[in-house]
């Protein structure tokens, strides 16, 4: 469980001991009001202040100390096209797994790589279209959907085609590494 959650979990349990030590009725409605606000009643004078303590995110502090020393090479970070399983892997094999393509080439990598059944690609935002992975040498690596979501109405508000394999991790590997062949960047973990 995350710090933060844990953090949530102590708020909502410190509040709900302090309403039965006050003999206050526990309802919905108190319920709703404890969580909304630090106070526990209109009544009550006792006001509770919380911190969240995280651990600093390193790639952040890095991000801004790359900004203060060189813009140019920020702007070549920030328009890389990256490349990632999605879907968990390490278990039993799922029906189905993703490979997901985000950023601002992500729709000519994914061109290079998927031959859909019917002739032409014509990537149409969140419009699936069935066809198969080919590797550089024309052999077909899996059957996949393709699912292009076109800036801006994305998840990262840039462009992202997600590949939907078979769920087989050998599978989602080949595909994964076709991308990144193509000239995708394998993505960092977070």
């Amino acid at each position: 469980m995350s710090m933060a959650a844990m953090s949530c979990f102590r708020i909502v349990f410190r509040q709900i001991l302090h309403t039965k030590t006050n003999n206050h009725f526990f309802t919905p409605t108190t319920w709703r009001h404890s969580l909304l606000s630090p106070r526990i009643s209109s009544s009550s004078s006792t006001n509770y202040s919380y911190n969240v303590i995280t651990n600093k995110d390193e790639r952040l502090l890095q991000q801004i100390e790359n900004e203060n020393e060189n813009n140019n090479t920020n702007v070549v970070a920030n328009s890389t096209t990256i490349a990632a399983i999605v879907t968990s892997l390490g278990g039993p094999p799922a029906a189905v797994g993703i490979v997901r393509l985000s950023g601002p080439h992500a729709v000519s990598i994914a061109g290079r790589v998927f031959r859909p059944a019917r002739n032409t690609w014509r990537p149409t935002s969140h419009v699936v279209e069935y066809g198969v992975v080919l590797d550089s040498d024309g052999n077909v690596i899996d059957e996949v959907i393709a699912v292009p979501m076109l800036a801006p109405r994305s998840y990262t508000r840039e462009d992202v085609v997600e590949l939907q394999c078979h769920g087989n991790e050998v599978c989602l590997r080949r595909v994964l590494r076709i991308c990144l062949e193509a000239g995708a960047t394998l993505a960092q973990p977070g």
